[in-house]
């Protein structure tokens, strides 16, 4: 919901070697589940800015804009506490994500993304990322570290969101429309809460794209195979699209759902092939402090897979890290 007024040009992938052979031999970019990540408030880390929010922002636009007292009383009496605890239950919090820094060079994300400096980072022009948005599903955007940023954008969101209802209905606005309008408030903070994060990993100027299946649940390709309504039922209805079918995003071709294990976990994950775009979106490889890479290797390794190097800007990192 908040704006950024400048998207870089490039961003950076830090990585491992292996992921690197296998990010340019595979042409795809992984999008992994950000529940399993090691931040351990990824994705809650907003909510409670969220409730607190909503209910303060409803309560004043029923006072300031509703002359009717059922109505600014139906305000007053919504549990919004639940409904937004609801919308996260129902939502599952399933986000497929790939992480990228603004930074091309940055020592922290050397030591905790390429192998303590030993990997590479891959710079992607932001362009292709920003194509492949779209209104249900694909988001790209930069990560926002700032609770009181996200207070203020968030008000004025639903502000602006509940005065269209009161606009378009007037003394005629019913409760009912009120209600659609903050679950669809609701929906929207849920789906957007994955670019929110705390201030402790501002360092990482942090950029994601984002592949959200729920996002698209009124456009289901399947239509809730098993006739069950109930919520977990639900869950692997709406699952069924991811598993069995994939899509494109103007040259990011989305795969079907995978799974790989790590440790004592099974991890779904998502592959955003490029094939079809590859001369378009390598920028640069910033090879890490510690990494031995041949550079004539590195160029073979590219030429091998069918990389154009004239497109590509091949440095060593400056950091001083031993």
């Amino acid at each position: 919901m908040i704006k950024v007024n400048h998207t870089p040009h490039i961003v950076y992938h830090y990585c491992s070697l292996e992921s690197f052979l296998s990010i340019m031999t595979n042409n795809t970019i992984r999008l992994t589940n950000i529940s399993k990540s090691n931040d351990r408030a990824e994705i809650q880390y907003c909510f409670d800015v969220f409730e607190k929010t909503l209910r303060d922002s409803c309560i004043e636009f029923s006072k300031k804009y509703v002359d009717n007292t059922e109505i600014k009383k139906h305000f007053s009496d919504i549990d919004y506490d639940s409904l937004v605890a609801k919308a996260v239950v129902n939502d599952s919090l399933i986000y497929y994500v790939a992480c990228f820094s603004s930074e091309p060079d940055l020592l922290s994300q050397w030591r905790g993304y390429a192998n303590d400096g030993k990997g590479v980072a891959i710079g992607f022009y932001s362009k292709n990322f920003m194509d492949a948005q779209d209104l249900k599903n694909v988001k790209y955007a930069k990560v926002i570290y700032d609770k009181h940023a996200v207070k203020i954008e968030l008000h004025d969101y639903i502000i602006q969101k509940l005065k269209r209802v009161h606009d378009k209905a007037g003394v005629s606005a019913s409760p009912f429309s009120y209600d659609t309008a903050i679950n669809d408030i609701i929906s929207g903070m849920v789906y957007y809460a994955v670019f929110y994060k705390n201030p402790a990993f501002s360092e990482e100027s942090e950029w994601r794209l984002v592949f959200y299946p729920f996002g698209n649940i009124r456009n289901l390709l399947i239509d809730h195979k098993y006739k069950d309504m109930s919520s977990n039922q639900l869950f692997y209805d709406r699952m069924h699209e991811p598993i069995e079918y994939e899509k494109d995003y103007h040259g990011l071709k989305r795969g079907k759902l995978q799974f790989k294990c790590t440790d004592d976990k099974i991890i779904s994950y998502v592959d955003m092939n490029f094939a079809s775009i590859k001369d378009l979106m390598l920028a640069e490889i910033v090879v890490g402090p510690k990494s031995n890479i041949d550079d004539k290797d590195l160029r073979l390794f590219l030429l091998y897979n069918g990389y154009d190097l004239s497109r590509i800007n091949i440095r060593k990192s400056i950091a001083t890290y031993q």
